[in-house]
């Protein structure tokens, strides 16, 4: 791992946890109380862990004594690791990710891209790249709850057919982008231009198809649960029918609207999973009359990014075609 991607994966890591460490003078150094030891158990704001930059890498040392990281300082990756496993998991995935994302537009994965791609991607730039729409894409994403580490791998188009648009970007199993959602940004009807061809699910490439999988009708809701893909709506019969052959353990987490209700009720008929939203409204004290959608839970239950986890979610999902009454 170059010293370059041990910044990028400290940098994300900091963001997250911004009341635990504190940066030195010189910006590339920080120092944090020690997980490894425990630091002093009398003194709660004694840090005596550090992250330093030596030579191409970042390394962990801490200055206490007793630590086992005191005499020999440890490489990020492996401290990461050993200590904290599931955020190294999760920034293992992202850099793999990361590896397949160009600044400009990689349209190499796209079927039907031989109707003049210059024209109609040549304006797509990455949301981490100065550009027209560049603010307006990310004061959206921010307001949306959207986090950094996901739509920093998004696009803007800042000209022609998509214009004014947040590029998701919708990836297959070797990481290329097969299918894409463009979301205005300044008003323009449809709210949603699609690529037209073949879709894939939002994620489709992340989840574990081992675990219970959700799937949500919409990106931005999906992002607020674990190990869930996005459908972009209920219109395509086949790719429904793809994910339930795919994902043993699948449910669907339908809008909470009359649309989503009666498509609820045909799912339960046929046997599949679907997510009770009476039950999780009763269960979370939420307005009952009113339609929510997972972003709008998050934002007035938190006010912050939040993501249930499966074994949460779990507890609100059917286990027979009579719970109707609960849909």
């Amino acid at each position: 791992m170059s010293l370059q991607t041990d910044r990028h994966d400290l940098k994300r890591f900091l963001s997250e946890r911004e009341s635990e460490l504190i940066p030195l003078k010189d910006g590339n150094n920080w120092k944090l109380r020690c997980p490894v030891c425990g630091d002093s158990a009398r003194r709660k704001f004694m840090r005596r862990g550090f992250f330093l930059e030596h030579e191409d890498r970042i390394v962990y040392k801490c200055q206490n004594d007793g630590c086992e990281c005191n005499t020999q300082a440890v490489n990020y990756s492996t401290f990461m690791k050993r200590y904290f496993p599931d955020y190294h998991s999760r920034c293992r995935n992202e850099n793999l990710f990361s590896r397949v994302t160009k600044d400009k537009f990689d349209y190499n994965g796209i079927v039907e891209i031989k109707r003049n791609p210059k024209k109609d991607y040549a304006s797509f730039r990455l949301l981490t790249q100065e550009s027209k729409y560049q603010q307006k894409a990310i004061d959206y994403c921010k307001k949306r709850l959207i986090p950094q580490s996901i739509y920093e791998t998004w696009y803007v188009a800042n000209d022609g057919k998509y214009k004014g648009r947040m590029i998701i970007p919708f990836r297959g199993l070797d990481g290329k982008i097969q299918y894409f959602q463009g979301r205005t940004l300044i008003g323009s009807e449809p709210k949603y231009l699609n690529k037209v061809g073949e879709k894939t699910p939002y994620n489709f490439e992340q989840v574990d198809r081992t675990k219970r999988v959700f799937a949500f009708e919409g990106v931005i809701d999906s992002l607020h649960c674990e190990n869930s893909i996005a459908l972009m709506g209920l219109g395509d019969n086949g790719l429904i029918e793809s994910c339930i052959r795919r994902f043993p353990r699948l449910c669907f987490v339908l809008d909470d609207d009359k649309a989503g209700k009666t498509k609820a009720k045909q799912f339960l008929k046929k046997g599949y999973k679907v997510f009770l939203w009476k039950k999780f409204k009763k269960h979370f004290k939420l307005q009952s009359q009113k339609k929510w959608d997972f972003n709008e839970v998050v934002l007035f239950m938190f006010g912050q990014n939040y993501v249930f986890d499966i074994d949460t979610m779990s507890q609100f999902i059917s286990k027979s075609p009579l719970e109707e009454y609960l849909l």
